[in-house]
């Protein structure tokens, strides 16, 4: 059966399922449905369908080596304090009048911590506990990072 019959049967079975039927149940026939296919056939089929937008759903590792993403500056290097350098999402927006840029990494784990606590009222030997154990974890962060 091409994909279009296929499709059709979905279509059908889609109708029933979203009418009538449990979403456990509608999930079982959608799958079987699309199991009739390799993700290569309905890919095809669906790209050959003027009224189904469909766009491949892509991996992190796809989107942060994607050669248009690149040029577009949409995923630009940037140099992190404990891991060094690394992709981040860069500005996805350009405006001509106030065009916007990647300002820095965010901030370390920690970093504001007693600023934070100090405004939420908390006293000093809390603050001074939270701040030690942070100082424990990013220690055991930078380890688990330099023996990978």
């Amino acid at each position: 059966m091409p994909p279009g019959a296929a499709i059709e049967d979905l279509g059908g079975a889609m109708q029933l399922a979203l009418g009538t039927m449990t979403g456990r149940f509608a999930r079982a026939i959608l799958r079987r449905g699309f199991a009739g296919k390799s993700t290569l056939e309905w890919a095809e089929f669906m790209y050959s369908q003027p009224n189904i937008m469909m766009a491949r759903v892509r991996g992190h590792e796809d989107v942060i080596t994607d050669e248009q993403n690149l040029a577009n500056e949409y995923i630009v290097p940037m140099t992190m304090p404990v891991i060094g350098e690394s992709k981040v999402i860069g500005n996805l927006v350009r405006l001509s009048k106030t065009p916007g840029s990647v300002k820095g990494p965010a901030p370390e784990l920690g970093d504001h911590t007693a600023e934070i606590m100090t405004e939420l009222r908390f006293n000093e030997k809390d603050i001074k506990c939270v701040i030690e154990q942070t100082a424990r974890l990013r220690e055991e962060i930078v380890n688990a990072g330099e023996e990978s």
